[in-house]
């Protein structure tokens, strides 16, 4: 175990490099000494304690994350720049894993080095980890349930969006639709999610909430009034109880 420090601007821009060289040198030596040296790096404003846990997933890692910041403010965290990056260095081998290879295959550059844009925040890694987690708690998990180093469909299509993501009864309305358990008390997303050609897929929930944006306030709808508006094409996905509300319709209308 030891204790959490920040990169300076000096750390940053060295940080910021070297993750550019190792797009290119996939075996580059880690810059390990950067985590507790100065120029590069100094402690964090309060003291923490971290240790290099082994995470199965990023949802495990988020509510890692969330016990160690839960009491320093939101925005202060937001705007720290040093603090984000200085984590994806010392969680870099689970975050950028050697392959059979002995290389280190990248992804975008965001989501190492911290960029607070929020069309770009999102793809951070860590920082987008700790945010996503402490938003939306257990309705996190159809974002997070990956391994460290991937970004699920769900972050990437919906995160950007600030209509969606800021409004927790939507998410939570999303996670009604697509995560349910599997077998051996195991927990996922719903098979047919993402392929375009199912109707009522994530795509189609995006397309139809841009449209019910127009007419409803959504921030205002609880996550069951926002499923039962949604047309016939979402009825395989929706919880049983509201599939079955919506059969038994007709025959009390009629």
């Amino acid at each position: 175990m030891t204790t959490i420090w920040v990169f300076t601007p000096i750390g940053n821009k060295e940080f910021s490099d070297f993750i550019q060289n190792l797009k290119s040198h996939g075996d580059a030596p880690i810059p390990s000494f950067m985590l507790y040296q100065p120029p590069f790096s100094v402690p964090f404003e309060i003291k923490i304690e971290i240790e290099n846990t082994q995470f199965e997933t990023r949802y495990e890692f988020g509510a890692y994350l969330a016990s160690l910041f839960e009491t320093i403010p939101r925005n202060t965290l937001m705007k720290n720049e040093g603090l984000w990056n200085w984590l994806a260095l010392f969680y870099i081998d689970q975050l950028i894993p050697v392959n059979s290879r002995g290389r280190r295959e990248m992804g975008e550059t965001a989501r190492y080095v911290y960029n607070p844009r929020y069309t770009k925040y999102y793809l951070h890694l860590v920082a987008a980890t700790w945010d996503i987690y402490t938003r939306f708690g257990l309705d996190s998990k159809i974002f997070l349930t990956t391994p460290m180093s991937k970004i699920s469909n769900f972050i990437r299509e919906l995160a950007a969006r600030q209509n969606i993501i800021s409004n927790k009864n939507l998410i939570r309305a999303v996670q009604a639709l697509y995560w349910k358990e599997l077998e051996n008390g195991k927990e996922g997303v719903k098979k047919g999610a993402y392929s375009k050609k199912k109707p009522g897929n994530l795509y189609r929930f995006i397309a139809v909430m841009n449209q019910f944006d127009t007419n409803y306030d959504l921030y205002a709808m609880k996550p069951e009034d926002i499923i039962r508006l949604l047309p016939a094409e979402f009825d395989s996905w929706k919880p049983q109880r509201e599939t079955r509300r919506r059969s038994l319709i007709p025959r009390i209308t009629q």
